[in-house]
């Protein structure tokens, strides 16, 4: 028996070869305690066991691993007020790996946890002991037998009722189906009346509305050939409007692929100045030289490093990362300019300490001139263009009257110039043509220097006859 016990409280997770089977469930009390019991078919194949208590609920579930009880399932009353055991629950779980017998019982309060003890009665009777309590013992066969007993004779007084109540409906449906069919032949009489009535109207609209369709179809026929006769006109009226569009389409493709191919030969002129710069300029002359530099991005004083060792000034303001360099060759101070990835970089002569002035975004560099000489030299360059203006130099008894030129012209030539023959000489920008089928336009005499542009013929050239553009 200590055996079998122990084989009773093993895990749940240990499964069975063949399904147990439970004839009985009974429950007593003696002086003692009170015990369940659960009497087997067999002394074999005994199930593995568990029981598990809710106090919430006050349920306490026990249940068998592959089991079945030979009384059936169900929900039972076994002792409404007892202290112990009161309702019973069983149902199949089959919800886990291993299917589970459940035994639900609603308990009173002297059951109050699920450490019942367990025991083996004989080879075959499972028990589970609880306190002692005044409940009163039960078999679970009986009350099975009398609850279906109590189900029974409900179900016959309620057969017997449903019987009267059925006999009384088939009168009534009797009774309603004869008042129906009398109803209905008398609905069936004026339905065919009535069907009689609309098939001679709808004979007669189908006539007239055969006779109305046979004049429209006409009407359509007629209208369609008008349609068709005007409809050939527009094409043909609409064939000769695309044959002249496309005559004057093809005549002004021609005039834009004309105009197409003059504008192709007219290439755009070279900037005289690197990207980014708008205009630079210097004058020189009384004792002081100026040069002033205008950009495309507004500078402001901040922004701008004074002379380095190299005599660099760097301007921190953007621009392209980098850019040929453009050499002055003019003037005492600014040697070339070029676009570094600092921005703005201006090389001045060695030893060139200007005053730097930043005024409305332009830059002014100023110092006293260099070499002293009368007269003023200017100079001013654009994208346009580059021009330059020169009185420096003049001796003032190198300006001869009219009367002197023309008498030592006279000693030469023995010709009379009069007044209006005469002319002032200045520079002035000559117009160059490339005669050559195509070339390179270089930034120095040299064709190791940068290619500024490629140049084809016919193209123009400005001589601005300045040094710095071949």
């Amino acid at each position: 028996m200590k055996m079998y016990a122990a084989l009773l409280s093993v895990s749940l997770l240990i499964g069975v070869s063949f399904a147990a089977e439970i004839k009985e469930v009974s429950f007593s009390c003696n002086v003692k305690d009170c015990s369940l019991r659960f009497l087997f078919n067999s002394e074999k194949n005994l199930p593995s066991f568990f029981q598990k208590y809710d106090a919430k609920t006050q349920k306490l579930v026990v249940g068998f691993s592959e089991t079945v009880l030979s009384l059936g399932e169900g929900s039972f009353v076994l002792d409404a007020l007892s202290p112990s055991i009161r309702h019973v629950h069983i149902y199949q779980d089959a919800s886990k790996q291993t299917k589970l017998l459940k035994f639900e019982f609603s308990v009173g309060e002297s059951i109050k946890g699920d450490k019942n003890p367990v025991s083996l009665a004989s080879n075959r009777e499972f028990v589970l002991s609880f306190p002692k309590s005044k409940a009163l013992a039960w078999k679970l066969s009986k009350v099975v037998l009398a609850q279906e007993k109590v189900a029974q004779q409900k179900m016959t007084a309620e057969e017997k009722k449903a019987k009267g109540l059925q006999e009384k409906n088939a009168i009534a449906e009797k009774e309603k189906a004869k008042a129906l069919q009398v109803a209905e032949e008398k609905q069936q009489a004026a339905q065919k009346a009535q069907a009689e009535k609309e098939r001679k109207t709808l004979e007669k609209k189908l006539a007239d509305e055969k006779v109305q369709a046979e004049k429209k179809r006409i009407a359509e026929e007629k209208a369609l050939a008008v349609e068709k006769a005007q409809a050939e006109k527009e094409r043909k009226a609409l064939e000769k409007k695309l044959a002249d569009e496309k005559i004057q389409a093809d005549r002004k493709r021609i005039a834009e692929e004309k105009k197409g191919a003059k504008e192709k030969k007219e290439k755009k002129k070279v900037s005289a100045l690197i990207d980014g710069i708008q205009e630079m300029s210097d004058l020189c002359g009384n004792g002081l030289e100026q040069f002033r530099l205008v950009t495309e991005v507004p500078m402001e004083l901040n922004k701008v490093v004074p002379p380095d060792k190299a005599s660099n000034i760097i301007i921190s303001i953007p621009g392209p990362e980098k850019s040929p360099v453009f050499k002055v060759n003019s003037g005492s101070m600014v040697k070339s300019l070029t676009w570094g990835p600092t921005g703005l970089r201006i090389q001045l002569y060695p030893g060139i300490r200007p005053i730097m002035i930043v005024y409305e975004g332009t830059l002014i560099l100023q110092m006293p001139e260099q070499k002293k000489s009368s007269g003023i030299g200017y100079w001013m360059a654009r994208p346009q263009g580059i021009e330059t203006r020169n009185w420096k130099n003049v001796p003032l008894e190198s300006i001869n009257s009219f009367d002197s030129f023309t008498t030592n012209l006279q000693q030469d030539s023995k010709k009379i110039v009069s007044m209006a023959q005469a002319f002032q000489l200045r520079p002035v920008p000559k117009d160059l043509i490339v005669v050559a089928e195509e070339t390179d336009f270089y930034t120095n005499a040299s064709e190791k220097s940068q290619v500024l542009q490629r140049l084809f013929f016919g193209e123009r050239l400005a001589n601005m006859e300045l040094t710095g553009l071949f």
